[in-house]
C-alpha cells in the first residue's frame, strides 16, 4: 500500500472555523481532495498530522487548502513526492522558523549538529505513523 504523511501548521484563522484539505494530483492535472482537519476558532496555529493513501505508483503534487468565511482559500505551498513503490517515498523536508547563521556551514559544529538530530527525529516520526 502506498502511504503518505503530511504534516503542517494552521495560519492565523481569523477567529473563524476553518477547513484545512489535503490535495493532490498528477502530471499537474485537477486537484483531487484528501483527508480534512478542521480548525476551531479558538485555536491558535495547531499543527496537523494526516497519513492516507495514495492510489498508484507515480510522483504527486500535494498541497493544504485552507478555508474559511474570511478568505474562500488560502493554499500552501507544493510539494513534489515521487512514490517509488509500496514502502519507499522521497519528499522535501522544508524547515521553518531556522535562522541560518554561519555555524551551519560547519557540519560538525553543535548548531548544525542539532538542526540534523532535529531533521532525523522528525523524519523518524513521520515515517512511524505510516
Amino acid at each position: 500500500s502506498r502511504y503518505v504523511a503530511i504534516q503542517w501548521t494552521a495560519g492565523f484563522n481569523g477567529g473563524q472555523e476553518t477547513t484545512h484539505t489535503v490535495q493532490y494530483r498528477t502530471g499537474g492535472g485537477a486537484w483531487a481532495d484528501g483527508p480534512q482537519k478542521t480548525e476551531l476558532p479558538s485555536e491558535n496555529r495547531p499543527p496537523y498530522a494526516v497519513t492516507f493513501r495514495l492510489p498508484e505508483k507515480t510522483v504527486y503534487d500535494i498541497r493544504i487548502r485552507a478555508t474559511n468565511r474570511i478568505e474562500p482559500a488560502a493554499i500552501s505551498n507544493m510539494v513534489s513526492v515521487p512514490v517509488e513503490d509500496a514502502t519507499t517515498m522521497y519528499g522535501t523536508l522544508a524547515l521553518t522558523g531556522e535562522t541560518f547563521n554561519n555555524d551551519l556551514l560547519n557540519l560538525q559544529s553543535p548548531p548544525a549538529v542539532q538542526l540534523s538530530n532535529r531533521v532525523v527525529t522528525e523524519l523518524n516520526q513521520m515515517f512511524e505513523d505510516i
